[in-house]
């Protein structure tokens, strides 16, 4: 099994939030199947739109519109990477 981080931004209104994740698999595929999963559960069972653009990013769309989820940048990672990452955007100097 391999480490795979991804991205998720959620627009709500005047807010966004964006937060870094992990999953584990055998294969970036299988990996982006698991975070497409997770983002389409980001409300249980609310109905969800999902919409793709041109660069391959997916936006989930919950609420009629008025909370988007958007889906970036599955990579394969390590536990020490994604630590050490963590850290950094943490950290307030």
């Amino acid at each position: 099994m391999k480490l795979f981080e991804f991205t998720t931004t959620e627009r709500n209104g005047e807010q966004e939030y964006s937060n870094n994740h992990l999953v584990q698999a055998d294969s970036i595929e299988k990996a982006r199947a698991a975070a497409i999963e997770y983002c389409k559960t980001w409300y249980d069972d609310e109905d969800v739109k999902i919409e793709t653009d041109n660069f391959g990013y997916m936006t989930f769309i919950f609420f009629c519109g008025e909370i988007e989820l958007e889906l970036n940048d599955i990579t394969e990672t390590t536990e020490q990477k994604f630590c050490q990452e963590a850290v950094k955007r943490a950290l307030i100097n």
